[in-house]
């Protein structure tokens, strides 16, 4: 399972907020960011983690950002 910052991004978004994310993985939001960054890397366990996760019927959305769909 090889993921990218891109992919991570993704399916982050896909999943809510970082702080909310970060909250259910145990690590601070900042880490997050610098995994969508690429200043850390993501490594299988981070993304089974990610991939471990409830993905909710309406994400949490950022006020004032559009929903690119």
């Amino acid at each position: 399972m090889n993921m990218t910052k891109e992919k991570y991004r993704a399916e982050r978004q896909r999943r809510g907020t970082m702080m909310r994310v970060a909250e259910l993985l145990g690590v601070h939001w900042t880490t997050i960011s610098r995994r969508e960054r690429g200043v850390v890397g993501i490594t299988r366990e981070v993304a089974a983690g990610m991939a471990g996760l409830p993905v909710p019927e309406s994400p949490e959305r950022t006020p004032g950002k559009k929903d690119s769909k």
